[in-house]
């Protein structure tokens, strides 16, 4: 955990870095790239605030959060400085630029940061693992980014006025370079696509029609299992190896893998029954002596670490061929052990009332199981019974002595287990004193059928009068569910998505001819996946009708939030293509990058379309307004869009150990966020334009409406 924590401070200091030179690279002059560089901390600082008082820790959802945050962090900072910069290049004053360059952008920063954080509103109602993974993280977000709105409305504007100054210009040198020049290049562009609508839109059909596609062959899966460098195995020989044997072939594995795995950085094993409560509690279960755990943790990256996962599995495959009559099986220690679980990936639930006929169902399907490309470690719940020694009473001849079968089982119990016989109190403390038989009288079968029985006609009687034991072997365990029996196959899986093995499997389950009242059903990470992404389904419809309804309202118009949010199925576009070229199956962690996209990538569209409406209620022609907003707002759009990028860019990468499971979101948001600003710099303003001409007609259209029913009414009134 500490791994992944640290992991994830690098990754903020390196998207710190990246946003600051994002900043500079835009604005060339140190003082605004400062100004704006600044805001960070102190959105970071309101944000520490507030989760302390909200009672959340830094773990690794709230600090990946930050981290995410980070570049989103600037972007209202970014548009203020950048406004009153313009301004400054105007003539105005500093204090009048500074003033004027935020109320210009007012409606459009809240708008954009309202709408960046009302999308985790629906988590409130949420209820199932995905509120629990991901509420502290929606609400860390909320924090930071609320706080850097305040900190772009109040410390921004003040530094600006009093240090943002232009640079003294040489004289006779035009002050028209570089970037005025590629502002000049997109008005032109521009200008094309407005003249070519329809050109425009069947492109953007065609690119949407490719996302559907891709979406639709993409393979899913739960959550990607960070790999920390941390494995463990549990070994089974046959069933009555004694311990002795069973250490010498944990020996033998001991040196194979310090001989196969130079970077082994620590390994501990545990051979048949922990004599501590404290490592069995840990250990889980206990164990028989033909069974032992091997945990082997591996170098870090950073300290010369080269072996991974794939490597300790060819280990274990190899070793497992080795040793033919041993039964190895690898137990993750990622996720799930983070979750506080050992759920296996694949376990498909079996449901019957007879115990034999469910072991052979279960039995059959496993081996068939053991054939789908990428399963390992199949196993069934009841795969291999426990000995046991049961002990038969003869009911003729515990009557003849008076007795019944409850007072035999009850003197068998309290020599073995004991009873409580009273209470030991101590400084407020109470201690349970049990009476039970001493070690030496309860170790062995012998001894047990010397227990005595009293009968009620005054004499003593040992228990081998009356029955005797028998060796059986009887279930592991007999597992219920819903009041029915239940047998389970479990088995791990490799790398290869969790959507194609079920798909194999469900297969299986189609041809495999059950028994009439025997059911199965999906369980283990899929059915977590099935109600993660329901859920999440949800969440997404909601944010688009939340983020539709403060659009609405902010900009008093039914019409313009359609055009804003049309940029969202191109954020779809770059998501999906680059989950795809990164083969990267959509998981939990890159639906929430998707519910993320729906209100970052609006927020491009908010400070482009602002203009456009300003300039338009100003008396500028609509052709003339898009594209001096164009122009105007790009430098902008380009920089908030690159400073979110980069402040992700360390997760979509995963160069720390641990840092695997963000990283489908941080694809997600990378390439949602490279498509929609290109496309939202061509594409929002031809629908603009069409949903503005839709809006015009339905004016006319209810304008003759009633001006058709006024005469009617006139006519009635005479």
């Amino acid at each position: 955990i500490l791994d992944s924590l640290n992991a994830l401070k690098r990754a903020a200091y390196e998207g710190a870095a990246g946003a600051a030179a994002v900043l500079f690279l835009f604005l060339i002059h140190l003082t605004p790239a400062l100004i704006i560089a600044i805001s960070i901390p102190l959105s970071l600082f309101v944000g520490f605030i507030c989760m302390f008082f909200a009672g959340y820790t830094f773990n690794m959802m709230t600090l990946g959060a930050l981290v995410i945050a980070l570049g989103k962090l600037v972007d209202d900072s970014i548009v203020v400085v950048e406004n009153t910069f313009r301004h400054l290049q105007l003539g105005k004053e500093p204090k009048l630029a500074a003033e004027e360059g935020v109320r210009e952008v007012a409606i459009a920063i809240t708008a954009a940061t309202l709408v960046a954080v009302i999308i985790f509103l629906p988590l409130a109602f949420i209820k199932g693992l995905s509120a629990q993974l991901f509420r502290a993280f929606a609400a860390s977000i909320f924090f930071t980014l609320m706080g850097s709105l305040l900190v772009a409305f109040t410390i921004v504007p003040m530094l600006s006025s009093r240090f943002l100054r232009l640079p003294e210009q040489k004289p006779g040198k035009k002050r028209k370079g570089l970037w005025t020049r590629i502002q000049d290049s997109y008005g032109n562009f521009l200008a094309w696509t407005l003249d070519n609508r329809g050109k425009v839109l069947i492109i953007a059909f065609l690119i949407l029609a490719l996302t559907v596609v891709i979406a639709l062959q993409m393979p899913t899966s739960f959550m990607t299992d960070p790999d920390m460098g941390q494995y463990e195995a549990s070994l089974k020989l046959p069933v009555g190896t004694p311990y002795e044997q069973t250490n010498k072939v944990v020996q033998k594995i001991e040196k194979k893998l310090k001989k196969n795995f130079k970077d082994l950085d620590r390994m501990f094993e545990i051979v048949g029954q922990p004599a501590e409560a404290r490592m069995m509690a840990m250990h889980g279960s206990s164990q028989g002596t033909h069974e032992a755990r091997l945990v082997i943790m591996l170098k870090k990256k950073s300290e010369g670490g080269v072996n991974r996962l794939p490597q300790v599995r060819a280990f274990w495959d190899e070793t497992a061929k080795e040793l033919p009559a041993a039964k190895i099986t690898t137990i993750g220690m990622g996720l799930e052990s983070q979750l506080g679980g050992e759920r296996r990936p694949i376990e498909i639930k079996i449901f019957g009332d007879d115990l034999d006929r469910l072991k052979k169902i279960a039995d059959d399907l496993a081996k068939q199981v053991e054939k789908v490309d990428g399963a390992r470690d199949v196993k069934t719940s009841i795969e291999e019974g426990t000995p046991e020694q049961v002990m038969y009473f003869d009911r003729t001849r515990l009557s003849s002595y008076g007795l019944v079968t409850a007072q035999a089982e009850m003197a068998l119990q309290t020599a073995l287990q004991g009873e409580i016989a009273s209470l030991y109190r101590e400084a407020g403390d109470e201690f349970n004193i049990r009476v039970r038989f001493q070690d030496q009288y309860r170790k062995q079968l012998k001894d047990l059928s010397d227990v005595p029985l009293s009968s009620p006609f005054g004499f003593s009687l040992p228990v081998r009068d009356v029955g005797d034991f028998r060796f059986e072997i009887g279930p592991a365990q007999i597992e219920r569910e819903n009041a029915k029996r239940m047998v389970k196959v479990t088995a791990n899986k490799t790398d290869r998505p969790l959507s194609e093995m079920i798909a194999d499997i469900n297969k299986i389950l189609t041809r495999y001819p059950f028994p009439e009242r025997y059911l199965y059903e999906f369980g283990g990470e899929w059915e977590d996946q099935q109600e993660a992404f329901h859920d999440l389904s949800i969440m997404m419809l909601l944010a688009v009708l939340l983020v539709y309804m403060v659009l609405a309202s902010l900009y008093e118009s039914l019409i313009h939030p359609f055009t804003i949010m049309s940029a969202i199925p191109f954020a779809f576009t770059g998501a999906v293509i680059a989950l795809w070229i990164t083969r990267t199956p959509l998981d939990v962690t890159a639906f929430i990058g998707l519910v993320m996209l729906v209100g970052i990538v609006a927020t491009n569209s908010i400070v482009l379309i602002d203009f456009v409406i300003e300039y338009h209620r100003q008396g500028m022609p609509r052709r003339e307004a898009i594209i001096e907003a164009g122009r105007v707002r790009l430098r902008p759009i380009l920089m908030t869009a690159l400073t979110t990028m980069l402040g992700v860019f360390p997760i979509a990468l995963a160069m720390e150990e641990g840092m695997e499971m963000q990283q489908p979101l941080g694809i997600a948001v990378v390439g949602g966020l490279f498509s929609s600003t290109f496309l939202t710099l061509l594409i929002i303003p031809v629908v603009y334009t069409i949903f503005d001409d839709v809006a015009e007609d339905l004016t006319l259209l209810l304008r003759r409406i009633l001006r058709r029913e006024k005469p009617a009414e006139q006519l009635f009134q005479k």
